[in-house]
């Protein structure tokens, strides 16, 4: 059982439904200091198991609700000047009782990836440029297609750990314009061109629509 203020919830995936939706119903643009302080006082007991909360809800003025780069609604603190910090609830779902160092590895692992995948986003361009035709491999559809990695992208990584000689980055730079994805720093540019390179020789590309790529096997 968790509680967050004074509500009672029986799992995690129940708290994450409840925000998720709630959010939903919003329209991209919401203060919800004075459009529904119930659920803002929701958002910020929320906040509270967030593993940086102090730097986070630092000289908050109001909770935002609005479309992050997808199209989704997301949380943003506001803050003096209208400077926006993004959160991630979902993050803050799964740092409720978890230890510290487990929650500060899951994060480290976490800003690793979202690097590695921005780093051969352009490859991805490429191949979207030179295959025009989007259609997917297994049904046909041309609905929601998304490029899918023939070699899991997991799995790639993986082999590039077992034989890359470069250390793991552990800290990470925020995207200039995308504040909740990561990129790597300068001083981290031989793993990050070395990873590109592996990538561009190992990777192969084709498209799926999102049905068929949620449901392809993931191991």
């Amino acid at each position: 059982m968790y509680i967050l203020n004074n509500k009672e919830y029986r799992t995690k995936t129940q708290i994450n439904d409840y925000f998720k939706n709630k959010k939903d119903q919003y329209d991209s643009g919401t203060l919800l200091k004075n459009t529904d302080k119930d659920f803002f006082d929701d958002v910020i007991a929320l906040f509270q198991h967030h593993d940086e909360v102090e730097s986070k809800l630092k000289n908050m003025i109001d909770i935002l609700i609005k479309h992050n780069d997808k199209k989704q609604n997301a949380f943003f603190i506001v803050k003096p000047n209208n400077e926006l910090t993004s959160i991630s609830y979902i993050h803050c779902i799964k740092c409720i009782n978890k230890p510290l160092k487990e929650i500060k590895i899951s994060v480290q692992k976490s800003n690793l990836n979202q690097a590695m995948r921005y780093a051969i986003e352009p490859q991805i361009k490429t191949y979207t440029k030179n295959n025009p035709i989007k259609s997917c491999e297994f049904c046909n559809s041309r609905e929601d297609i998304q490029v899918d990695h023939i070699i899991l992208f997991n799995i790639l990584q993986t082999n590039f750990f077992n034989i890359t000689e470069i250390i793991k980055p552990t800290t990470f730079n925020t995207h200039k314009t995308m504040k909740y994805k990561c990129v790597f720093k300068k001083k981290d540019n031989d793993f990050k061109q070395e990873w590109i390179s592996y990538h561009q020789e190992h990777a192969k590309f084709r498209y799926l629509c999102g049905t068929c790529n949620r449901c392809r096997k993931k191991k």
